[in-house]
């Protein structure tokens, strides 16, 4: 019950800060919905979703990392970044 509670708290502070910054910004609404449809009202699930393709990869040749690379964000995804004040060198190397 403890973790459940954790989640949704969590949950409830992803979107009162995402609309919050929304509001400070005079953003009224994001293309969060498929076919870009707008969401005045993010909810979590879908900011998760925007993020859930992102990968990272690492190519090593012989047990040693040669490089490391990132899957490219887009643009909304680097706008919600900054809506949350988050570095997008998180995401991008």
């Amino acid at each position: 019950m403890f973790v459940y509670f954790i989640v949704l708290t969590l949950n409830a502070l992803i979107e009162r800060e995402l609309r919050l910054a929304m509001a400070e910004e005079g953003i009224g609404s994001l293309p969060l919905y498929p076919e870009n449809r707008r969401c005045k009202y993010p909810a979590t699930a879908r900011i998760i979703d925007l993020f859930s393709n992102l990968r990272r990869h690492v190519l090593f040749d012989g047990g040693k990392e040669i490089k490391c690379f990132y899957d490219p964000i887009s643009k909304l995804q680097e706008q919600i970044l900054d809506l949350f004040n988050v570095s997008k060198d998180n995401y991008t190397g």
